[in-house]
């Protein structure tokens, strides 16, 4: 099986604390940011299953006038994903980082997951191209959405919340360690003072 590498980019802070976090514990950390691929991989392969693409359009409610989301399901048939090429660029990394201060985390996946999301690459793009602009609202964006300029940014942009969240935890569990620390010492003060309060009581 032909192995390919999924890139997500990280300040030097942050990727020294998820290297903390995981510490003899890297096949965890690989287990949990697959979850995220293949979140993606699912999407891709539901759409390619039900030959629809679903996105989401403004329209002006009858009643009220208001504008509101709306979920459509066009049929994949009606566009042609085949325009939309994979772009790849290796030397890709988030515009406001710096190159010296980032750190790249990779993530080996096998040919099937790295195909779906090769697929998922291009619906995406379908769908910004194709139906950002509203039906109904002409001008209106969906989700502000923009075209990625390459295949590296498009995953980053979709995976690198969850190793964030992933960081969050592990400094959650620092404060938490140290508030349980701090209780116990509370806890054993009162205990002792308990002891003393007690035998004294007895010797009189």
């Amino acid at each position: 099986m032909q192995e390919q590498v999924v890139k997500i980019f990280l300040v030097d802070d942050a990727y020294v604390e998820l290297e903390d976090a995981y510490v003899d514990k890297e096949k965890d950390l690989r287990a949990e940011v697959f979850q995220q691929i293949k979140i993606l991989c699912k999407s891709a392969k539901m759409t390619k299953v039900n030959k629809t693409l679903i996105v989401n359009l403004k329209h002006t409610n009858d009643e009220t006038a208001a504008r509101e989301m709306k979920q459509e399901q066009i049929p994949l048939g009606d566009i042609n994903l085949d325009k939309y090429k994979i772009k790849f660029d290796e030397d890709w990394i988030p515009e406001k980082m710096i190159r010296d201060e980032t750190r790249t985390y990779s993530q080996k996946v096998g040919s099937k997951t790295w195909d779906y999301l090769q697929y998922f690459f291009q619906i995406y793009c379908a769908r910004i191209d194709e139906y950002n602009d509203s039906l109904e609202l002409p001008g209106e964006k969906e989700d502000k959405a923009t075209q990625p300029k390459c295949f590296e940014q498009l995953m980053h942009e979709q995976l690198v919340s969850a190793l964030n969240q992933i960081i969050m935890k592990n400094i959650e569990k620092e404060f938490d360690k140290e508030f349980k620390e701090l209780g116990d010492k509370e806890d054993d003060k009162k205990n002792k003072g308990g002891s003393r309060k007690k035998a004294k009581k007895n010797r009189k």
